[in-house]
């Protein structure tokens, strides 16, 4: 989804077409259809050949063509992203995507580059509990921390300032220069997304986004 994330913005920015409609069902049937092709195929193949449950030792064991098709899809996926995130270099951002993203995708590099040690380079990963335990959190919080740096300011002031929030996201975009690319998003509600814009009061919105920077700085 982050992958997808970065192609979005990419076609917003880049292409400068609105990622709506065919393209948005198209993105996402081919992600869904990628991720239900290797799932069947790893489900109806024999297990010597995927993963396997060990009874003598009591652990899951994986058969090392198998570790190594599954990281090399996560590394394709982290190369394109890397693509996405590279022509996008000189966007002007108005909401600090550019950070976003970068955050977020040196936190999966890491991530991904702690599983393929743990999976191809510790012999006794596969007999390690604590290997394997300590494998386990850092995917999860890997996963979760990429999340929250883009999704935890929008969340926090969407609950907590939510018309403060508001008035600075009008006030970006009728300031930055993109409001175009913003709007991007259907004719009904580029028209909506306008007249919020044109009709919402200046000195309140310019009020409202120094109210919301000077609480930010707090």
């Amino acid at each position: 989804m982050f992958s997808l994330r970065c192609f979005s913005l990419y076609y917003v920015f880049c292409r400068g077409k609105a990622f709506t409609g065919r393209v948005v069902y198209l993105s996402l049937s081919v992600t869904v259809l990628a991720l239900l092709l290797f799932g069947t195929i790893a489900t109806v193949v024999p297990s010597e050949l995927t993963t396997h449950y060990v009874e003598i030792f009591e652990i899951c064991d994986a058969n090392r063509n198998f570790i190594i098709a599954m990281l090399l899809i996560c590394w394709l996926i982290m190369a394109f992203t890397a693509v996405m995130s590279w022509r996008m270099r000189n966007i002007p951002f108005s909401f600090n995507e550019r950070m976003e993203v970068f955050a977020s995708f040196v936190l999966l590099i890491v991530v991904s580059t702690l599983n393929t040690v743990c999976l191809l380079a510790i012999n006794v990963y596969p007999a390690s509990l604590g290997w394997r335990t300590a494998l386990v959190y850092a995917n999860h919080v890997g996963a979760s921390v990429a999340y929250w740096i883009i999704m935890g300011e929008a969340t926090y002031n969407c609950i907590f300032n939510r018309e403060k929030y508001l008035q600075y996201w009008i006030g970006t975009l009728r300031e930055d220069g993109t409001k175009q690319q913003y709007q991007y998003v259907s004719d009904h509600n580029n028209e909506a997304t306008l007249n919020l814009v044109e009709h919402s009061q200046p000195t309140a919105t310019v009020s409202g986004n120094d109210d919301y920077a000077h609480s930010s700085k707090r």
